[in-house]
């Protein structure tokens, strides 16, 4: 009978590898939706800067950000290699932390800085965590520090409209 019962449990643990590994981003992303996820909230500086690196790649897709200015959307309109999209971003001085990919099979979460060289890492959840947030938070801020400066001192201010 352990034979029988170890058999799922083995398929569905290999099915989960799959979901999250490297190959997921092989799935298209044009037609579906991408949420980014950001350290801080972002400014219009900051929103005109990811607007511009989405352009940068052929995305004319609407930004819309949410009320909180540390999430965004968009629909994506042509595939898009989500690693090197967050590299762009990153460089740019955007403070991403990752992306949520709401394929249809199952949503993926792909946070950045989350592994010690850097690279980005798929995770299976809903979104990013607290530690994570914090870490691309720190990472962000060593790189940028002019411009985290300005936007922790309130020169730089974000209106939130309710």
């Amino acid at each position: 009978m352990r034979p029988l019962l170890a058999a799922p449990v083995m398929i569905c643990g290999c099915a989960l590898m799959l979901l999250v590994s490297p190959s997921a981003q092989a799935q298209s992303t044009s037609g579906v939706d991408v949420f980014l996820h950001f350290a801080v909230p972002v400014d219009a500086s900051l929103e005109k800067a990811t607007l511009s690196t989405l352009r940068a790649v052929n995305e004319h897709a609407p930004l819309h950000l949410a009320e909180d200015h540390q999430q965004a959307k968009f629909t994506a309109t042509v595939d898009h290699d989500l690693e090197q999209l967050a590299e762009a971003m990153c460089t740019a001085g955007i403070p991403l932390v990752g992306f949520n990919v709401m394929w249809a099979a199952a949503p993926v979460f792909l946070g950045r800085p989350s592994t010690l060289d850097g690279a980005p890492k798929w995770h299976a959840s809903a979104g990013p965590s607290a530690d994570l947030i914090a870490e691309a938070k720190a990472t962000w801020a060593a790189s940028f520090p002019e411009l985290y400066e300005r936007l922790s001192n309130g020169s730089c201010p974000v209106i939130v409209v309710k």
